[in-house]
C-alpha cells in the first residue's frame, strides 16, 4: 500500500484445491511425446474439447514468443495476426 490508494482483501490460492504439490499433478499434465489422440483424451478427461486444447496451445505459443522477445507485443502481433488470416485481428492490436 505504498501508493496510498484504496485497499481490499483478496483471497489467495486456487479455488479448486486446498493443496498444490508436484505429486498431486503427476500424470495429469500432457507429456511432450503425447500423440494427438493422447492429448485429446487427456483434455476430454478434464472437460475440455479439442477446440479448447488448440486455443490453449496457441495462447501458450503466443505467451512464449512474447516473453522471449524484446519487441513490444504490438509489434509482434501486428506482424503475426495478418498471417493468421482472421476476420477479427482488431481484437489483438
Amino acid at each position: 500500500m505504498q501508493s496510498g490508494g484504496p485497499s481490499y482483501p483478496v483471497e489467495l490460492g486456487r479455488l479448486d484445491g486446498l493443496s498444490s504439490t508436484a505429486a498431486s499433478v503427476n500424470g495429469k499434465l500432457p507429456q511432450p511425446t503425447f500423440s494427438l489422440n493422447q492429448l485429446t483424451a487427456m483434455f476430454a478427461a478434464n472437460g475440455l474439447s479439442q477446440t479448447d486444447m488448440i486455443a490453449l496451445s496457441g495462447m501458450t505459443i503466443i505467451i512464449v514468443i512474447v516473453l522471449n522477445s524484446r519487441a513490444p507485443i504490438t509489434d509482434i502481433l501486428s506482424w503475426w495476426v495478418p498471417k493468421l488470416d482472421l476476420s477479427w485481428p482488431h481484437l489483438f492490436i
